[in-house]
């Protein structure tokens, strides 16, 4: 080993404690940069793996009637529409009234159920739960079920506990007008367990839809193409409206046809039995004309809907949010870090060589070209470098994704994180590190060596001393002690280390007010938004389309 070489493990050894702070100070740095940078591709990457798994449907169709085969064939068809899932839906109370439950066919190729507990239902008195009710129930107890015209059972066995990518939500899974209008889970059933043959959801997904979820350009094409299908379920509806009420329509003529043949039987007659019954097959007629004229007023609101992931899929959009929300974060919040690590490890650095002044100058006496004694502090500054690099980074893209992750996933039913590596943060920290150690060292070195031997083997002259302002103030400076002198011309004669401290006090004090005043601003948002902005308690919707109480909550 060179005797350079051995100076350099010295000087190492020798100052553990200042490569140590540089090193903490770079790494951390580095953390915040480096772990906010990858915390919103992490998420995103974490819920693409949960779609992949279930294979979530890029639409979801639906209508109150159900899809007649003609229709889902028509659908099918579409030019952009790949492949097609039939499913059934319903809502439902339970019998103590406590929970609202979607209640969903078990899909079998698009938007499948992950179980996570238990197995999927074999009879059709059997029902797997979402996990938002793992706490309320257990497999093999029995769940009952209000009376509900689309299922033909009202108790269910518990088999098992499933997840899903249309209901990651914990709570609050959409609107309804039973209970007290919430959502609070999903339950999968056997397609034999509904009443009703005809699909009333369809599970669609297309065909080259570019990019992934939660980018640009996917979701671009994907509302491009669902307001498309939109426009094709216009025109269905429409057909189906106006048969349906062509066929009732009939049905009304027929009726009238055969009242006005009663009508005429009555006037031929005089027989008080024969007379009375004529009367009834009136009053029965008249009834199946009202009854079909209100078939028409429903009919009148069927209406075929097209929904994108954000749209039907309790969670997405929101995930989504939240990750853009921290891409915010990143780009603002690591300055503040960066900003101290730089000014400190930069003064630091340059206060390294300004001390090996005389050590240098010997060196260089000795024979020495510049290239070996510099290089002696350019690997001192390197080395600080990339271990902050390696230990900020390495911290980074584990501990503080998962930590953000977990925070915002608290209100959803997810797995854990899904890290993946981030060469770009990790790269673009590395530079900024090197520039605040290795080019502070270049900045202080290359002068000093460019000067004579005999002049660096010298200390390095003080700077002349000059009066500051206060010194101006005789009537002030007089009274303070010697130390506070002292002090008052050591801030203006080290202009620089004034600079970077204050600085370094400024960026570490705003980061702090930054976090309480983010702490706090969350903590009031709730209170403020319904204590002193929102009074009311309930919420009436006027449906000018409803024509008798049944009719209410419907579109």
């Amino acid at each position: 080993m060179s005797k350079i070489n051995l100076n350099m493990l010295r000087e190492l050894k020798a100052s553990k404690a200042r490569f140590f702070s540089i090193t903490l100070l770079l790494a951390l740095a580095v953390f915040v940069f480096v772990g906010l940078k990858a915390t919103t591709p992490d998420m995103n990457q974490t819920m693409r793996h949960e779609y992949a798994q279930a294979n979530l449907a890029d639409a979801q169709l639906s209508n109150s009637l159900g899809f007649s085969s003609s229709e889902i064939t028509d659908i099918q068809n579409d030019k952009t529409v790949k492949s097609i899932s039939k499913g059934l839906q319903t809502t439902s109370l339970t019998s103590d009234g406590k929970h609202v439950i979607d209640i969903i066919s078990i899909p079998e190729k698009i938007s499948k159920l992950v179980i996570t507990q238990g197995h999927q239902p074999k009879k059709s008195n059997e029902i797997v739960l979402g996990e938002q009710l793992k706490d309320s129930y257990n497999i093999g107890q029995k769940i009952n079920i209000e009376h509900n015209d689309d299922l033909k059972s009202k108790q269910f066995k518990i088999v098992g506990f499933a997840t899903s990518s249309a209901y990651m939500k914990k709570n609050n899974l959409g609107q309804t007008n039973l209970g007290d209008g919430k959502i609070d889970a999903f339950a999968g059933v056997k397609k034999s367990s509904f009443t009703n043959a005809d699909p009333n959801i369809l599970q669609i997904k297309f065909k080259n839809l570019s990019g992934k979820a939660y980018q640009d350009k996917y979701e671009y094409a994907l509302r491009h193409k669902v307001t498309h299908l939109q426009n094709k379920l216009n025109n269905l509806s429409e057909q189906r409206r106006n048969n349906l009420v062509s066929d009732i329509d009939d049905k009304i003529n027929q009726a009238q046809a055969t009242q006005t043949v009663l009508s005429k039987q009555k006037a031929l007659t005089s027989n008080d039995t024969a007379l009375q019954t004529l009367n009834n097959k009136q009053a029965e007629l008249a009834d199946q004309i009202n009854q079909a004229e209100t078939q028409k007023d429903t009919i009148s609101q069927l209406e075929y809907t097209a929904q994108s992931r954000g749209q039907f899929s309790v969670g997405y959009s929101d995930m989504g949010s939240d990750a853009k929300r921290i891409t915010g974060l990143s780009n603002t919040f690591p300055i503040f870090f960066f900003a101290v690590a730089l000014m400190v490890s930069f003064t630091v650095m340059r206060r390294m060589v300004e001390e090996k002044r005389v050590e240098i100058g010997t060196l260089k006496a000795l024979g020495y070209s510049n290239y070996k004694i510099a290089s002696e502090y350019y690997l001192y500054a390197g080395l600080t470098s990339i271990v902050g690099t390696i230990i900020g980074a390495g911290l980074g893209l584990i501990i503080l994704p998962k930590v953000i992750f977990n925070s915002f996933a608290a209100n959803y039913v997810l797995n854990d994180v899904y890290l993946t590596w981030h060469i770009t943060p990790v790269l673009v920290a590395f530079v900024l590190t090197l520039l605040s150690t290795v080019f502070a060292v270049f900045l202080a070195i290359k002068p000093l060596l460019a000067q004579q031997t005999t002049v660096i083997m010298l200390p390095k002259a003080p700077t002349t001393g000059k009066k500051i302002l206060l010194e101006h103030l005789t009537w002030l400076w007089n009274k303070l002690s010697f130390s506070r002198k002292v002090t008052a011309r050591n801030i203006f004669r080290y202009k620089g280390r004034m600079w970077m401290t204050i600085l370094g006090v400024a960026g570490s004090t705003a980061m702090l007010i930054t976090g309480f005043g983010m702490q706090q601003s969350l903590n009031k948002m709730v209170p403020v938004q319904y204590g002193e902005i929102t009074h009311y308690q309930l919420l009436g919707v006027f449906n000018n389309k409803a024509k008798n109480a049944d009719d209410y909550g419907k579109k």
